[in-house]
């Protein structure tokens, strides 16, 4: 039986709250972007890495400017 996205977003952002905050919003972030990357999974179009592989790569840019790898916060 298919367990539906709200309890795993769920289960998600509790797990996110158990990371170090890595910048202020971070853990926020983490889970907006994870949630983005089930929504890709489940509508299932042909080109799911390739979102997914986009999703994570904002994802990486967003923490290199908000931690201190990058030069704005």
């Amino acid at each position: 039986m298919p367990v539906p996205q709200q309890l795993v977003i769920e289960r998600i952002r509790a797990r996110c709250e158990e990371l170090d905050e890595r910048y202020a919003g971070y853990r926020k972030d983490l889970v907006g972007y994870l949630a983005d990357v089930l929504s890709i999974e489940r509508a299932a179009p042909y080109n799911v890495v390739q979102q997914v592989e986009a999703q994570l790569e904002a994802f990486g840019d967003l923490f290199h400017r908000k931690s201190a790898g990058g030069a704005e916060s």
